[in-house]
């Protein structure tokens, strides 16, 4: 996987531009750097694949019905009131 650098924002990305070079820097001045995406570049780039795109259409295709529709209108008023 190719990187390219940015110097206006001292981070490494990806080619994909999914992954994002963290440099830990060390008190001795050295450094140790990681290639990893973050947890939303993977969520977007799944939802951007075929699969991603079946499940979306598939999500979109229970909401319609009026029992699931219910079903998520209960589940977000728990979650309001717990929170």
């Amino acid at each position: 996987m190719d990187e390219t650098f940015d110097p206006a924002g001292d981070e490494h990305v990806a080619a994909d531009g999914v992954g994002v070079l963290f440099v830990d820097s060390a008190p001795a001045g050295g450094g140790k750097a990681s290639l990893m995406p973050t947890l939303a570049d993977r969520f977007r780039r799944f939802l951007r694949s075929p699969q991603g795109q079946r499940l979306i259409v598939r999500a979109q295709e229970e909401l319609r019905k009026p029992q699931n529709r219910r079903r998520l209108q209960q589940v977000v008023a728990r979650v309001r009131r717990r929170g």
